[in-house]
């Protein structure tokens, strides 16, 4: 299913060509995006048994490089107060 259906002539006009602007959606070209053009597991009930796990891992690899960052508030920043009261 998959080599079907990122290799279809009908789906993608310039099938061997990287066109960045194909996956951006914006508000001229939302509407000419199909849905259903690219999806790298698959959908429905025969969809990637590995998706879970490649969706987690790359959550935890991300986790990992934000915590190897010290992040503080600058003393130039203004620093809004938001409270109940």
């Amino acid at each position: 299913m998959s080599y079907g259906l990122f290799f279809s002539a009908e789906t993608w006009a310039l099938l061997m060509l990287f066109v960045a602007l194909l996956f951006m959606f914006t508000k001229g070209n939302k509407e000419l995006i199909d849905p259903y053009m690219y999806m790298p597991f698959g959908l429905g009930p025969r969809n990637c048994i590995g998706m879970r796990f490649a969706q987690v891992t790359m959550k935890l690899a991300i986790v990992e490089i934000l915590q190897r960052f010290d992040v503080s508030v600058c003393e130039e920043t203004q620093v809004r107060q938001f409270g109940l009261w």
